[in-house]
């Protein structure tokens, strides 16, 4: 019987394999623990970086942490969240490196640091470079022709991206990210197969009202994977702000985040744009509304960093015109229905009242703010800037009409002196 229980004993042991290594090896997160964040940043909120926010590439990225322009940059404390498992190490030279230890401080007076993360099975590694620079002090007029632009690297080559080359809008407003983004990242997991040209967001060679080159928005089918998920349509868009793409599946709306810091208060936004709206527009359901004709949407939205709590203003898409800490707005001309709690929402109808046809148009729109900017407050960074433009208008709650399309060009920026 001892026998008999010794060796089912072993049998069952013989059966278990132990759990893999983990093969991650990425920051999950990373905070410069200063006692007072506000002392070497405009907002405390800025001491930390959610990766899944940025841009990064898959070997070697960029972390930029960005303080107050008169900010001594020098030793301070850092923490890293990591995967489980992984070890992270600080390199001490171009060869050499230790094991980081959370809390530790770091150097950042003579340029970036470079990070390594190894993954538990020690099999893999991702190099970081974290970087504490000042912000620049810039003017506010910005100008953005899109003339410019590349295939991702960082998506092997699916579509395109378009990087700021406005120096107010690189060493100011899109100081430590200069990309503009949009929903193509999303549309990757859809349709994968998709050429460069085939996204919802495209250039245009030539296309402009100059001749140069302008930006095509269209709204698309997102094909059997939008239908099993439940997100049938993809409207083409080009907003300042950040998409994690990782959670595009779970939560759209608060996928994609709107806003960076603004030491300027804008007056005036203008650009060029025309439009040819689709036939048969539909709700999130696929559900044909007759009686709908879509919209493009273009606006810019002033607000407060920071809420009236003291806690950092989130811009997504579920609040991305609605948002109760919005000042100032300058939007394209759409019809509106007031709620009953006096707010006013979105009214999607036949009679567009935009004005957008399909030969281009050249639209200068006024910021309308509801309360006076703070000269204080926005001399500190205390608000922040975000624009945004997409080829239907309801987009964001995935209604609009399949083949819709938006060309957009010179868009500008005018700010007080």
């Amino acid at each position: 019987m001892a026998l008999l229980l010794c060796s089912g004993t072993m049998m069952l042991h013989s059966c278990i394999s132990e759990e893999p290594l983990n093969m991650e090896c990425d920051i999950t997160s990373i905070t410069i623990d200063v006692d007072e964040p506000t002392t070497l940043f405009y907002n405390a909120a800025d001491a930390s970086k959610s990766i899944s926010e940025l841009s990064l590439t898959y070997t070697q990225d960029t972390i930029t942490f960005i303080t107050r322009i008169d900010a001594n940059i020098g030793n301070f404390p850092v923490t890293l969240n990591y995967t489980e498992g992984a070890t992270p190490y600080l390199f001490t030279s171009e060869t050499a490196f230790e094991v980081f230890k959370n809390g530790s401080a770091v150097d950042f007076a003579k340029g970036p640091r470079h990070f390594r993360i190894v993954s538990q099975d020690e099999a893999w590694h991702r190099d970081y470079f974290v970087k504490v620079v000042h912000r620049n002090k810039t003017g506010g007029d910005m100008l953005f022709d899109f003339n410019t632009y590349l295939l991702d690297p960082n998506n092997s080559e699916k579509f395109y991206i378009w990087p700021a080359t406005d120096e107010n809008a690189i060493n100011g407003f899109m100081q430590g990210d200069i990309y503009w983004k949009n929903g193509n990242p999303g549309y990757k997991l859809s349709k994968s197969t998709a050429k460069p040209d085939e996204y919802p967001t495209v250039p245009i060679v030539g296309g402009g009202p100059d001749g140069s080159d302008c930006v095509k928005m269209e709204t698309m089918d997102t094909g059997s994977f939008g239908k099993m998920v439940g997100l049938l349509m993809a409207s083409g868009s080009m907003f300042t702000g950040t998409f994690d793409v990782a959670n595009a599946l779970k939560n759209a709306l608060k996928a994609t985040v709107f806003g960076r810091p603004f030491a300027h208060k804008p007056v005036r936004f203008s650009f060029d744009m025309k439009y040819e709206p689709a036939a048969n527009f539909q709700n999130s359901k696929g559900e044909f509304l007759g009686n709908v004709i879509d919209e493009p949407d273009a606006y810019l939205c002033i607000y407060r960093i920071n809420d009236a709590d003291g806690k950092p203003t989130v811009i997504n898409g579920a609040n991305v015109v609605t948002s109760e800490n919005i000042v100032g707005m300058a939007r394209l001309p759409h019809n509106y229905v007031k709620n009953a709690d006096g707010s006013l929402s979105d009214l999607p109808c036949n009679t567009p009242i935009h004005g957008i046809e399909k030969s281009w148009t050249h639209v200068v729109l006024d910021v309308n703010y509801t309360e006076e900017l703070d000269p204080q407050t926005l001399a500190n960074m205390g608000y922040g800037l975000y624009i945004g433009f997409a080829s239907s208008w309801q987009g964001a709650y995935f209604e609009g009409a399949i083949g819709s399309k938006c060309w957009i060009d010179n868009v500008r920026v005018e700010c007080a002196e």
